[in-house]
């Protein structure tokens, strides 16, 4: 759902052409057939096609970069597009390792590769099995997203959470798109059917406390008050 997400909200976006779009989807059919036969490095390829045409078409058309994480951002600082200096180097201190209990001469890496490549499988693995579960326990969830979010983006966001099967699936479906404001000023848009929740945070990217910091903590006490 996630991989045909990319096409929907980058043709919403008006990011590519309907044309482009149109093209796109046999990538898509053949990234679900992949899926499905559970070839799990084939899959990946497969869909990670589809995000590197787009975006690859995408910085053709702007002349730069465009950050994944935010599309109203260009990517200043590749391959994650910020500049992580700060954390890189609080989490590489001894003192601060040493409170963390993490071992000696272990260096601090936003991505590493030997784990990235471990965990390829789960690029094409479904868990929102495990989500039903959990919603089925009576436990909440809430799953948010940002909108000028790219690389998970809210359609595909709404898409599988309508698409979890559960035993509230039919009511969460029919459930209305609410706007969701805080202070009185839009903040974004919820859909909830008892203990599950969607959140669509308007004017924010991937890392949703970094773009809006008072909305995400108002979202996150409205959880934990539900607890």
């Amino acid at each position: 759902i996630q991989y045909g997400a990319y096409i929907t909200y980058a043709r919403n976006e008006q990011l590519i052409s309907k044309v482009f779009a149109d093209e796109l989807e046999a990538a898509y059919v053949a990234c679900k057939v992949a899926i499905d036969s559970r070839v799990w490095l084939v899959a990946v390829e497969e869909c990670q096609a589809i995000y590197q045409f787009i975006l690859g078409r995408i910085n053709f058309q702007r002349g730069a970069p465009m950050n994944p994480y935010n599309i109203k951002e260009n990517c200043t600082y590749p391959p994650l597009c910020y500049d992580f200096g700060s954390e890189d180097k609080l989490l590489n201190d001894p003192v601060v390792q040493k409170a963390l209990g993490v071992k000696t001469g272990i260096q601090w890496q936003e991505c590493g590769f030997e784990v990235h490549i471990k965990l390829l499988d789960e690029w094409v693995t479904n868990f929102a099995t495990d989500v039903a579960t959990v919603l089925n326990d009576d436990f909440p969830v809430l799953v948010y997203n940002g909108d000028y979010d790219y690389i998970c983006n809210w359609e595909g966001g709404a898409e599988w959470t309508d698409a979890t099967k559960w035993k509230g699936q039919k009511e969460f479906q029919s459930a209305s798109v609410e706007e969701w404001k805080v202070n009185g000023e839009l903040a974004g848009w919820t859909k909830q059917y008892e203990n599950f929740k969607f959140v669509r945070v308007h004017k924010a990217g991937h890392m949703v406390p970094l773009d809006q910091p008072a909305n995400a903590l108002a979202m996150i006490n409205e959880f934990l008050s539900s607890l």
